[in-house]
């Protein structure tokens, strides 16, 4: 259901060492997201965030040769509304068929690419030109194909010939493909609804790698670039919100926003607080507005051991926003890429104070062990830390750290 037959990329290494080549897991997982959203799991914009981060960032291009790349955010996106319309349509002729329907009828939205206008809201016969109760009804043949174009949103509905009535009349698809024709001139520039259309896309994609960089730059310190950021951000906004205001075209905000990009490592680290404990220096990846930042700096140390305090689950960690809500999510192999980058981790055995990763049934743990050619102590169940900096393992006190060793 999506097309990705021209994408031409490397390779993926997970956690554990086993290598998929990009395209693979390009298609898997943009595969598993149009399956979420088709079945109605999850909305769009989660799907493509998550995907996003899944392959690594927004900041990644997509190269499909011949001199064409996308960012990667605007190919998963196009890849999972492709994906999600062959879905819709390919449930829509199974229950044409159950029903014995012999046409079908194309949607008709608002700026359409051009060689696409002939079909809009039309009604089209499955064999070949036919007339039925006195009406001629043209072969699907050539909007069959045009919906085949990658890209086209056009969504086909089976029909019954001569039974089921048209959405619009003739008068209406008159009307509404006369306003659609009508040039639109902006500040003495004159184009079609579609060009104007398609360069707010292209707005939107500007903004999205604004985003990305200035958020690298904040990270990293850059203040200047990042508020050079800020200023085409601000720019690229106000023309989007100058051709909608005269377009009549909606606003899709959420198309704006990237993929939240990973922390980076610095001295002078955005969400990833360093601290002193008792003496030796620790990574605090819990941000100041979590109870747990204050209570872990109390935190006993262990002989042998440093402590990397993190959130978290049996399959990997994350590193919460000032509201507490909304995360960085981790696999092992990236935490361990951070750790190997921070300079207060010196490459020692690791007390994991993470709920559930030594979990006997997860892999973080043992992954990050794997990773980092340490030993891992981690605990099975949830890990309570307390003001004093005491811990418990398990609401009920019997969980325990398990010890994993590199394999």
């Amino acid at each position: 259901m999506i097309n990705i037959s021209k994408t031409k990329a490397l390779g993926f290494v997970d956690e554990f060492g086993r290598f998929t080549d990009m395209k693979t897991t390009l298609h898997n997982t943009l595969s598993k997201a149009v399956m979420e959203v088709a079945s109605g799991s999850t909305d769009f914009n989660t799907a493509m965030r998550r995907t996003v981060e899944t392959l690594g960032g927004s900041g990644i291009r997509v190269n499909y040769g011949g001199g064409i790349t996308r960012r990667l955010d605007s190919a998963v996106r196009q890849n999972i509304l492709w994906g999600a319309k062959q879905a819709s349509n390919e449930y829509n002729e199974m229950i044409g068929e159950e029903l014995g329907c012999d046409g079908i009828e194309i949607d008709w939205h608002s700026n359409p690419r051009p060689s696409h206008e002939f079909m809009q809201g039309k009604q089209y016969s499955l064999s070949g030109k036919k007339t039925v109760n006195g009406v001629t009804y043209e072969s699907a043949d050539r909007a069959l194909a045009a919906l085949e174009d990658y890209g086209c949103l056009h969504i086909k509905t089976p029909i019954i010939l001569g039974v089921s009535e048209p959405r619009f009349s003739e008068e209406e698809l008159a009307e509404l493909n006369r306003q659609n024709s009508e040039p639109i001139t902006i500040n003495g520039v004159t184009k079609s609804g579609y060009e104007w259309k398609q360069g707010m896309r292209r707005l939107e994609s500007a903004v999205r790698e604004q985003e990305t960089i200035k958020a690298t730059a904040k990270a990293s310190g850059n203040n200047i670039l990042a508020d050079e950021c800020d200023e085409r951000i601000k720019a690229f906004k106000n023309k989007y919100n100058e051709i909608s205001k005269a377009t009549g075209i909606a606003k899709q905000p959420d198309r704006m926003s990237p993929s939240k990009p990973q922390n980076v490592l610095t001295n002078n680290t955005n969400g990833i607080i360093m601290k002193k404990n008792k003496g030796l220096e620790l990574s605090r990846y819990v941000n100041s507005s979590d109870r747990l930042y204050e209570y872990a700096r109390n935190i006993t140390p262990l002989d042998g051991y440093e402590d990397q305090v993190i959130h978290g689950d049996k399959y990997g960690f994350e590193i919460r926003d000032l509201d507490g809500k909304t995360a960085s999510v981790y696999t092992p192999r990236e935490f361990a890429e951070i750790l190997r980058r921070d300079p207060n981790y010196h490459g020692g055995n690791i007390r994991l104070i993470s709920c559930y990763a030594g979990a006997e049934d997860g892999n973080a743990a043992q992954a990050l062990a794997n990773q980092l050619g340490v030993d891992v102590l981690a605990p099975n169940d949830v890990v309570i830390v307390y003001p004093d900096g005491s811990m418990k393992i398990g609401y009920d006190g019997k969980g325990k750290w398990i010890l994993y060793r590199k394999r």
